[in-house]
Parts: structure tokens; sequence; C-alpha cells
């Protein structure tokens, strides 16, 4: 009977820990990069992030959200963004952050001078595990870090919203 219960529980914890570690989220986003191609996709425009214009582009396997992938436009920049999902759950979310040195319709504007941010965000279990900023880890206690958990989360709910109109 011990022996049926913990073979049990062993299998339950392996179909719900799916995402247990760094390694496990590189993976499962490596597999949906390169199927990226193959998945069905829908074209969503974003209200109110940015006076230039945001587009969401939602990449589904069998009907299954796997990725979504967003682009926001500015006067002084754009960003690119990136959320990986498995089972309904965003597991990486990667961003660009594009500052333009000046508006782009100014003389003055330089593609060489503008700055570029990223971000790599791993979450396990619905909760930020790691956050890298230019390849930086920043540490799980600062302030930074709980800012960026609790915005991305409210992004994700905010897109999900956005894909069921």
């Amino acid at each position: 009977m011990s022996k049926t219960v913990l073979l049990l529980a062993l299998l339950l914890s392996v179909a719900v820990a799916k995402i247990a570690n760094i390694d496990d989220i590189k993976s499962k986003f490596q597999k949906i990069h390169t199927k990226e191609k193959s998945y069905n996709k829908k074209v969503k425009e974003i209200d109110d992030i940015s006076t230039e214009g945001a587009e969401a582009t939602y990449y589904y396997n069998k009907g299954k959200l796997k990725l979504i992938k967003v682009d926001i436009l500015g006067e002084m920049g754009r960003e690119e963004q990136e959320y990986y999902f498995d089972n309904g759950k965003v597991f990486f979310i990667y961003t660009k952050e594009i500052s333009y040195n000046a508006p782009m319709y100014v003389k003055a504007f330089s593609e060489k001078l503008s700055k570029t941010k990223t971000k790599r965000l791993y979450f396990i279990n619905g909760h930020l595990a790691k956050l890298l900023v230019n390849g930086k880890e920043i540490a799980k206690n600062s302030a930074s870090f709980r800012y960026e958990e609790k915005n991305s989360l409210h992004l994700v709910k905010k897109l999900l919203y956005i894909a069921k109109r």
C-alpha cells in the first residue's frame, strides 16, 4: 500500500512540476522557438500602451497558446517583448528596449546612439525565479525584482485578456 501511495505521489509531482528549474525553462524555450514557424498566428492591436502603436502576435499549437510577441513603438524608442507559455502559464519573458537618442524624424537621430536594454525573466510555478537585466542577475530580495515580477504578471493578464477579444 505504501509503495502504491509513494508511486502515485511521485507520478503526480512529475505531472505537476513540468518546469522545475532554469534548465527546464531553457529547454522549453528552445522547443517553442524552433517550432515557431509552424504555429498558427493571430495578430491583435493593443490600445493604451503607446501613442505610436502596439501590436501583439499570438502563436498557437493545436489551440494552445505557446508564445506572444509584442511590438511597441514610441517616438523615443521601441520595445520587443516575447512571452513563452506552457499549459497556459508563462514560464519565460524576454524583452528588448531600444531607446533613441532623439525622435526618428529629427535630424539628430542616430541608430548608433540608441541604447539597448534586455531583460530575461524566468518563472517557476507562477513566480519569478530569476531575473537578468543586460546579462546581470538581479537579487531576489530587491525592489527591482519584486517590481518586475508584479509588472510582468500584470502584463501577461492584460495580453491574455486581449487574446480573448
